[in-house]
């Protein structure tokens, strides 16, 4: 192993690409859960109106009115609550979609996580073993050194070399 080498993950392009995915399943659950909020707020403009709609024939049961007037009131009052009906449902359908969502980016998230636990270890191991290459290559030339010093100018070893 070279000791300059940096370490390089073979997986870094997936852990990526999962990354992105995982950012792409948060920024889809924001828009869910904004499409929820409009249908909350739609439904409960709905429910408002409709309410307000009865209290104002409420007030007014003592009035003579005419036949048209009623039935056209009555057909208001039945749009609304149709109206409220179908909010109701798709406030069900978009709920649903947001716990698909939200499983979904629980999903990708462990991916994402699972992929940098392996790069965890993969640096653990890379880093471990450019130590004991280093130590080795240490060990090595403080060894070629201790014997380059104990050996004469002329090739021969000396007392201290040769009485070991």
């Amino acid at each position: 192993m070279k000791t300059g080498c940096r370490f390089r993950f073979p997986l870094a392009t997936l852990l990526k690409v999962r990354g992105l995915r995982e950012e792409a399943a948060r920024q889809e659950l924001a828009q869910a859960l904004a499409r929820v909020a409009r249908s909350r707020r739609a439904l409960a403009e709905t429910r408002d109106l409709l309410a307000a709609r009865l209290a104002e024939l409420g007030r007014s049961h003592n009035e003579a009115w005419p036949a048209a007037d009623f039935l056209l009131k009555l057909r208001h009052l039945k749009q609304l609550h149709t109206v409220l009906g179908g909010w109701r449902e798709q406030l069900a359908r978009e709920e649903a979609e947001v716990a698909r969502k939200q499983e979904t980016l629980a999903r990708r998230h462990q991916d994402r996580r699972l992929l940098e636990r392996l790069r965890d270890k993969a640096r653990s191991r890379f880093q471990k073993e450019l130590a004991r290459t280093l130590e080795r290559e240490t060990e090595g030339l403080t060894l070629s050194r201790w014997t380059s010093r104990e050996r004469a100018p002329g090739g021969e070893e000396t007392e201290t070399a040769a009485g070991e």
